[in-house]
């Protein structure tokens, strides 16, 4: 249980900082692509929307989970995300190794 525990929250790591770059990317003047600053910008923004929404609204796990949702949504088209280009690619190089390796 412990395990899975763990692999829970590296997961959810991954998906908040995603979802924070998205955000960040949307601020960032795209002087340089860096990821760990349009995750930094990206909590600036959150936090101030979380706020502007405090302020009128009381805050749930729907709107929560609309603002992540936003904010992966953002990432994915800005960086023109593709996972199933990846492994695509993926499995089609491991198929190359293998003829590679058997021959």
């Amino acid at each position: 249980m412990i395990f899975f525990q763990i692999l829970l929250f590296f997961i959810s790591i991954v998906f908040v900082s995603l979802s924070m770059s998205g955000y960040g990317s949307l601020i960032n003047l795209k002087i340089k692509n860096n990821f760990f600053l349009d995750i930094f910008i990206g909590l600036i923004i959150v936090s101030f929307l979380i706020t502007i929404f405090h302020f009128f609204f009381k805050i749930d796990f729907k709107i929560s989970l609309l603002i992540f949702t936003l904010g992966l949504f953002i990432f994915i088209q800005n960086k023109k995300f593709k996972p199933l280009d990846y492994f695509k690619k993926k499995i089609f190089l491991q198929s190359r190794f293998k003829i590679c390796r058997a021959s």
